[in-house]
């Protein structure tokens, strides 16, 4: 619905700038001529059509250049594989013994990770420069496995209390 709007705003615009002077027809029709006209006043509609169709080219800009902002060029970029299983799109800077810094691609602060971190790092044309033997990977810390031990235990000393209450209940109505 957008689109057509602005097609009919463009179409408004082109009919109002068309001066009724600027087409001159001959007498034997056969071909037109176009007169440049003198430069005229904008009327209000002129003026109003104009203004509303550069608001709507200003916002697509913005919108373009929003969405280009966001999107980086990782064809140049060289790749760090981490042993969580995540992979970095960087620039490398320098690898020594014992870490990597890098650049990542499209932004300019300068970063260092450990080589403990790290499972491979390749070149943008493929080529491997490190790869790290030690097949111990990293998982990430959940909390859902710890959570699930705490209930665990929550339920079993209420199930525990419950338990004795019963027992107690029962010794209690035996007495009697």
């Amino acid at each position: 619905m957008k689109t057509l709007s602005s097609y009919f705003l463009i179409l408004i615009l082109v009919g109002f700038s068309l001066d009724a002077s600027a087409i001159v027809v001959p007498k034997d029709r056969t071909k037109q001529v176009i007169v440049n006209p003198q430069p005229h006043k904008l009327s209000l509609k002129e003026k109003t059509a104009l203004w509303i169709l550069r608001r709507k080219v200003k916002k697509k800009l913005r919108k373009h250049i929003k969405w280009n902002r966001n999107a980086v060029d990782t064809t140049d970029c060289d790749r760090i594989l981490l042993k969580t299983g995540d992979q970095l799109d960087v620039r490398i800077i320098k690898i020594s013994e014992e870490s990597v810094r890098f650049v990542r691609c499209g932004e300019t602060s300068e970063l260092v990770l450990s080589k403990d971190d790290i499972s491979e790092v390749l070149l943008s044309d493929g080529i491997v420069v490190y790869k790290n033997l030690n097949k111990t990977s990293k998982k990430p810390k959940s909390n859902s496995s710890d959570a699930g031990r705490v209930v665990l235990i929550v339920l079993g000393i209420l199930g525990g209390i419950i338990l004795l209450w019963l027992l107690f209940v029962l010794a209690l109505i035996s007495s009697l």
